[in-house]
């Protein structure tokens, strides 16, 4: 008898783990587009450019700040960690080291501001995410400009 109680609870010791590990793998799944994800949900570029809004796309000047436009009207701040966050690694990591604007109101609703910590992680971002359709739009990205320096 005493075997019978040992070997269901290493059972329910290896059925937990792996009940536990598709889970991780499921919530990590939710937690941020893959790049396979986003590359098998993306436009090419000459899409983009035959939408007649953006025929004039240029992704302009390298810098930390990229400007995203064409964003659904659902779409919220945490929208920007899950899309973005398979460049960092983790939820968290994307949320500690991107600063988001949203604009919800007015003439700029639709879209949204995001600074990363550096023009290379910036550049890839683009370069990985630019026309992903996400909420059934195609997500267009420039690099915002960076503000005039003011003479002192």
């Amino acid at each position: 008898m005493a075997p019978k109680q040992i070997l269901p609870e290493q059972k329910n010791d290896v059925s937990m783990k792996e009940s536990q590990e598709p889970n991780l793998e499921n919530s990590a799944h939710k937690t941020y587009a893959t790049l396979a994800e986003i590359n098998s949900g993306k436009m090419l570029a000459e899409e983009i450019l035959s939408l007649p809004k953006f025929k004039n796309y240029a992704a302009g000047d390298p810098s930390t700040v990229l400007y995203v436009k064409n964003l659904a009207k659902d779409v919220i701040v945490d929208d920007f960690y899950f899309i973005f966050g398979s460049l960092f690694g983790s939820i968290d990591a994307a949320k500690s080291n991107l600063s988001v604007k949203l604009m919800q109101e007015g003439r700029m609703r639709g879209q949204a501001f995001v600074t990363f910590p550096t023009v290379e992680l910036a550049r890839n971002a683009l370069n990985v995410v630019n026309g992903y359709v996400f909420k059934g739009k195609p997500i267009v990205i420039q690099f915002g400009r960076s503000p005039p320096v003011k003479a002192e």
